[in-house]
């Protein structure tokens, strides 16, 4: 008469093997999901050029928590364990304008938000140009003068000291003979 028991025990040591790598196959793919998504992005200027140290702002509108994050050398940032709901992504850099955008983040998402900043208004801002000295604009005539100043005469140098050789300071005289 054989043995069986240690037969037995060496198949249940099996079993017991099998189930146990089971639920570890189990449990590591449960932990692989994630409860939270995130939201990765690119900037760029109006060219298509990467903005690189732009500074995103990830605010929820549920919650009002806020995350920043700032681009790296290729434009590109992420923002990452954002618990499902509706957020305002707010792109800011350089001197373009602000961009803003709301997207929905789910469990295990990743939201893409490519974001083209554009350039800045120029508002209220005056520029006013005050002349002392130079060439009056004729805009009667299509006449083109320029008057040779007793300073010009006096500091310029001449080999002839000629003050007609300082007619080549205008910008319409040619010095090229018939």
């Amino acid at each position: 008469m054989t043995n069986n028991k240690p037969r037995q025990a060496a198949t249940a040591g099996r079993a017991l093997l099998a189930i146990v790598f089971a639920i570890t196959v189990m449990a590591s793919s449960t932990l692989a999901q994630s409860a939270t998504g995130q939201i990765v992005g690119k900037v760029s200027d109006p060219a298509g050029a990467v903005v690189s140290g732009a500074v995103a702002t990830v605010k929820s509108v549920d919650t009002s928590r806020e995350i920043t994050a700032t681009s790296d050398n290729q434009g590109s940032y992420t923002i990452t364990n954002l618990t499902p709901g509706l957020y305002d992504v707010s792109v800011q850099g350089g001197n373009f304008k602000a961009s803003n955008q709301r997207v929905q983040v789910t469990i295990g998402s990743k939201v893409s938000v490519d974001t083209q900043l554009a350039l800045t208004d120029v508002t209220g801002e005056t520029v006013s140009v005050i002349a002392s000295e130079g060439v009056e604009v004729n805009t009667q005539t299509p006449e083109v003068s320029n008057i040779v100043t007793g300073t010009q005469i006096r500091e310029l140098p001449t080999l002839t000291r000629n003050p007609y050789d300082l007619i080549g300071l205008a910008s319409n005289v040619s010095n090229d003979d018939p």
